[in-house]
């Protein structure tokens, strides 16, 4: 079978000032056209197959996928074991690792190494009081596709749009609500903002559009993934004069904990990071990133805001 070419992905421009910008990081970085060029609205309709207003940042190499697809491929993967018989309750030290255990007390899986990746409820599995995630509701919507036009490739900017069969998969909103049941009012405002970045009538793209997926992201604080060692906060506390008078003192660490969870919009791209970054961590490995970006994911920088707080009250 013949491999697919990737659809590649606009990134559209919000305006002559955004053009300008982009232009001074391309020609700073000088990034390979192959990886990334600057389109002129010309180009860029030419390259999405539609007449659109304004041109962007062309990425080639850029696709658009069922995220079903490579998690059943993980799924997959030998040795790996996905229970769904009962829900880890509590997660406790135990000799040379972690237990999980389920409502019922029994135990559901023991390891020496424990990653949480389980989004919204890593929080409370981790009995973390420095981690602050907000639950944001996004909703998808297919148009069909003739009612916008023979979109080839994804575009992105104010909202996106991706082809699929034959429908567009317009969207996403970022709200807040804890509802799953899709709302028509949101998929308006999603082609509403569809309809400002690349020019159309969003009432008449509405009148046979569909709800498509709906479901929540969690995002931190400060918008950046958790990726790493998990503090031990109580230690943490117990130390809090020191460590907030020594930005240099290390946190103390939960032993053989880890985390990967706040990826918001961007799970399939942050996952992969974490993919490679973990495993790293976990064997002592170089590190695949610079210290400046893992500390920017480090779910320690939490508990030394916290600390800084406590010790600024």
């Amino acid at each position: 079978m013949p491999v697919r070419a990737p659809l590649g992905k606009l990134l559209m421009d919000a305006g002559e000032r955004e053009a300008a910008s982009r232009a001074a990081m391309l020609e700073r970085l000088r990034f390979p056209v192959s990886f990334v060029r600057q389109l002129t609205p010309a180009e860029a309709s030419d390259a999405a197959g539609l007449q659109l207003p304004r041109g962007g940042l062309w990425l080639p190499g850029c696709d658009a996928l069922d995220p079903a697809i490579p998690a059943s491929g993980w799924l997959a993967t030998p040795g790996a074991v996905l229970r769904t018989d009962s829900p880890v309750a509590s997660l406790e030290p135990a000799a040379g690792g972690w237990l999980a255990r389920g409502a019922d007390g029994r135990v559901l899986a023991e390891a020496a190494i424990a990653i949480l990746a389980n989004a919204g409820d890593a929080a409370r599995l981790a009995t973390s009081g420095s981690l602050a995630m907000r639950c944001i509701r996004g909703q998808g919507t297919l148009v069909a596709r003739e009612r916008i036009g023979a979109l080839r490739t994804v575009l992105s900017g104010d909202a996106y749009a991706a082809p699929l069969g034959d429908r567009i998969l317009a969207g996403a909103s970022y709200d807040d609500g804890e509802s799953l049941e899709p709302s028509r009012e949101v998929d308006a405002a999603n082609l509403r903002r569809l309809a400002r970045m690349i020019g159309g009538d969003a009432a008449s793209w509405l009148e046979d559009a569909r709800s498509g997926p709906v479901g929540h992201r969690f995002a931190s604080a400060d918008r950046m993934p958790v990726i790493g060692q998990l503090p031990d906060e109580a230690v943490a506390l117990r130390e809090a004069a020191a460590l907030a008078r020594n930005d240099r003192l290390p946190v103390p660490r939960a032993p053989g904990l880890y985390g990967a969870f706040a990826f918001g919009s961007r799970g399939l791209l942050w996952s992969a990071l974490a993919a490679g970054l973990l495993p790293a961590l976990v064997e002592g490995d170089p590190m695949p990133l610079e210290a400046d970006l893992l500390r920017a994911l480090d779910p320690a920088r939490f508990v030394r805001r916290m600390l800084r707080r406590r010790a600024c009250a």
